[in-house]
């Protein structure tokens, strides 16, 4: 846990299954990390694992684990139900949309993505969720605007740098795209989405170029944290 208050770190309970390639999503102050995998290489194993996390009581529990097994998805939140997007199932790139609703610890599938990836970014503004990025037929800029309320999908404005494994966060309702790679190269890149104007915007780079890293948005900052170089 991080306090950007006190710039400080604190350890807390460890996930009850241990993996990469998870993906997390909020609903009532309870963190969701869900999908992943556990075998190095990552592409030979998939996971359909699904633990709440409580920072209240700094306890996990197991929850129903998602319909389709896979690694790297999208995964977002809104109205208080959460959305697994892509992914790779061990085989292949996945365009799978499934919802779980935390209330009564159930799953169910929804309209699939038009582009099937994984690995991309993902965000949800306005009761929508974006899905950018990612590796697909190759790493493309593809952004697809998600509406639960009508379980439907939109093309949106391509990303001016295609790439995968991006950081992404939210800040007054535009979304950061940072950090990411493409054919072995690893990027900095920092490129904003206004999802009200549907266009992009390049800001400042990152100062340590890398992939597979997390971003979050705290009292109107974004941090980029962890990562890897190799």
């Amino acid at each position: 846990e991080y306090d950007p208050a006190t710039d400080t770190w604190t350890t807390k309970a460890s996930m009850l299954t241990a993996r990469y390639g998870s993906a997390v999503g909020v609903v009532n102050n309870k963190i969701y990390a869900i999908g992943g995998c556990n075998i190095w290489p990552w592409g030979t194993s998939a996971l359909a694992t699904n633990e709440e996390y409580e920072p209240a009581t700094n306890t996990w529990t197991t929850k129903a684990s998602m319909p389709t097994a896979r690694t790297h998805p999208a995964v977002a939140a809104v109205n208080n139900k959460i959305y697994a997007i892509g992914g790779y199932n061990g085989s292949t790139h996945v365009s799978i949309n499934q919802e779980y609703d935390p209330t009564t610890n159930t799953w169910a599938t929804k309209a699939s993505m038009p582009t099937a990836r994984y690995a991309p970014g993902w965000a949800a503004v306005n009761d929508k969720i974006y899905v950018v990025g990612g590796w697909g037929a190759s790493f493309i800029g593809t952004n697809e605007e998600y509406n639960p309320a009508i379980n439907a999908w939109t093309t949106k404005a391509i990303m001016p740098t295609a790439r995968s494994d991006v950081g992404t966060a939210v800040l007054n309702n535009r979304v950061y795209v940072i950090g990411g790679w493409k054919n072995n190269a690893l990027f900095s890149t920092n490129e904003e989405y206004d999802p009200a104007t549907n266009t992009w915007t390049t800001k400042a780079s990152m100062p340590t170029a890398r992939c597979s890293l997390t971003a979050a948005t705290v009292n109107n900052k974004v941090y980029a944290i962890g990562g890897t170089q190799d």
